[in-house]
């Protein structure tokens, strides 16, 4: 009986059942509306959950035409290795978005972070149009609560 039920055990631990399913990417998508983010101006942007970062990237500040996010132009970038989070888990955390510019920039965007997970599902969350402007190379963000 004990090895039947330690087989048994076994198998739902292995099955989807058993297992919680975890984020295995986090995708950022930035549709910038009427002011672009400016080549040279670094992006940095994380979701924290319970003073837990479990996702970063700060990066686009380096190529003349791939980092320019022009007026009416929609990005993407993925962060390939979030730290481990259940699905479902990220409502009631929070998503920083923020630029480090070279001089002054202006950025006015609308930001969506979708997570994808282990059983090949995903969420989406779609923030208002934001604008973020930022001086003499110091980080401005904004903090936007994932619901």
């Amino acid at each position: 009986m004990k090895k039947s039920l330690f087989i048994i055990a076994l198998a739902l631990c292995a099955s989807q059942i058993g297992v919680a399913q975890t984020a295995t990417k986090v995708t950022l998508t930035f549709n910038t509306t009427s002011d672009d983010k400016d080549w040279n101006s670094e992006m940095r942007a994380n979701i924290v959950c319970n003073g837990v970062t479990v996702a970063e990237l700060n990066c686009c500040n380096q190529n003349h035409q791939m980092d320019n996010w022009g007026n009416n132009s929609t990005t993407s970038r993925d962060i390939l290795s979030p730290q481990p989070f259940a699905k479902g888990s990220l409502a009631g955390c929070t998503f920083n978005l923020g630029i480090v510019p070279v001089g002054n920039d202006t950025w006015v965007v609308i930001p969506t972070v979708q997570a994808f997970y282990s059983d090949g599902s995903s969420e989406t969350f779609t923030f208002k149009e934001q604008t973020i402007a930022a001086q003499s190379s110091h980080y401005q963000g904004v903090s936007l609560p994932i619901q």
